[in-house]
């Protein structure tokens, strides 16, 4: 059952999802409590839509190991993308409840509470996710839209700048950085990160400005 459990793995990493569910199934007809082929075949429903069935897996994997964190994020993936936000919630907090140095879950958990534009609760969790990981784009990216959002400027800024810092090349964090720079009054550095994005892509609408 090891080796069969390694073969669907290697599938599913090579996005094979056909051929590594039919392998969860097998190892299931075996052994119905596996925990990761639950889990697993959970993974593979999820990305193929089917948020009843992929509930259903993760929690019947949530059920042999309860104190396994990443299931509970992942159950929280689901519901988020079903729109079941307050169930999601709890899930992350079940997540971050048993691994509160997990900066993916603090990331998913304001991510829920951005989508709701409840931002006394998003902007700590967000913040939590950057000091456990300093070059979480996705986090700074949320942080930075709250504060710009929030006409907090200079928060936003930084946020964006942390960006550009870790991408370079990232078009939208110049024009945001630009944006806001051009609010604050610092004209200058807002036709430098303009000029960064025409010659990033001479074609892009900043050139016509």
């Amino acid at each position: 059952m090891i080796e069969q459990l390694l073969k669907a793995k290697g599938y599913h990493q090579k996005n094979q999802l056909d051929e590594a569910y039919e392998l969860y199934q097998q190892i299931l007809a075996q052994e119905p409590r596996h925990t990761e082929a639950l889990h697993l075949s959970g993974l593979i429903a999820y990305a193929r839509q089917n948020y009843p069935l992929a509930i259903e897996l993760i929690q019947q994997a949530i059920e042999q190991s309860p104190n396994t964190f990443h299931f509970y994020s992942n159950l929280g993936n689901v519901l988020s993308d079903m729109g079941e936000i307050e169930q999601a919630i709890t899930a992350y907090q079940k997540c971050l409840e048993l691994n509160p140095d997990f900066a993916e879950g603090w990331n998913n958990l304001g991510s829920v509470y951005l989508s709701q534009q409840n931002y006394v609760e998003a902007i700590p969790a967000l913040e939590k996710a950057v000091v456990l990981q300093p070059h979480y784009l996705d986090a700074h990216q949320n942080l930075g839209s709250i504060f710009k959002q929030m006409g907090q400027w200079e928060k936003a800024l930084f946020h964006f700048q942390q960006i550009m810092g870790l991408t370079p090349d990232d078009i939208s964090a110049y024009l945001q950085a630009g944006t806001l720079l051009f609010r604050l009054n610092r004209w200058e550095e807002s036709i430098q990160h303009f000029e960064k994005v025409i010659s990033l892509e001479p074609t892009h609408w900043a050139a016509h400005l």
